[in-house]
């Protein structure tokens, strides 16, 4: 009896901002098989970090969008490619992690670094260096590529700039 095994390692719903998910699917001996879906909301967003078979002949990351799915990774036998360029979701989507195992059981997993909308970044603290002072910067990007230095303040639905971070620079 042939029975796809499903799992998703990490809850997708408890993810918290910069929380790594991890999604694989296990194929049995010929079929293809898809883990359950990793699902972004309005202003989340996924970045693809690593993909891994085990025994499997091929396995791809699927993202739909708007009823359109698009394959932004995939593997074949043990050729696991280097990603040319970062590969970040935006959503709302779905993402898929599908495995097919070429007539023997196989399994393959995939690994994103999930932001959710709404979410805080984890408190970072100032590093103790005698003498040193540090600059607190609030970039903003509408890519996650992209950043650019912006005040505090408040900032309409409306702006292209969705993604904010801070980041920390030693000043002379």
């Amino acid at each position: 009896m042939k029975l796809p095994v499903f799992a998703l390692i990490l809850s997708a719903l408890c993810a918290a901002a910069g929380e790594k998910v991890t999604i694989s699917a296990e194929s049995g001996t010929g079929e293809i098989t898809s883990s359950e879906p990793l699902k972004l909301e309005k202003g989340d967003s996924a970045e693809f970090l690593t993909g891994l078979l085990q025994s499997a002949a091929f396995a791809s990351v699927n993202v739909t969008v708007s009823g359109k799915t698009y394959t932004p990774w995939q593997a074949i036998g043990t050729a696991v490619p280097q990603l040319a360029q970062r590969i970040v979701i935006a959503g709302p989507a779905e993402i898929k992690l599908n495995c097919g195992a070429g007539g023997q059981p196989g399994s393959a997993i995939a690994t994103f670094d999930v932001t959710r909308a709404g979410t805080a970044s984890g408190p970072v603290p100032i590093p103790q260096e005698a003498g040193t002072v540090w600059q607190v910067i609030l970039e903003a990007s509408s890519d996650l590529t992209n950043w650019t230095a912006v005040q505090p303040g408040d900032y309409p639905s409306s702006t292209p700039q969705k993604y904010f971070r801070t980041r920390m620079v030693r000043k002379p």
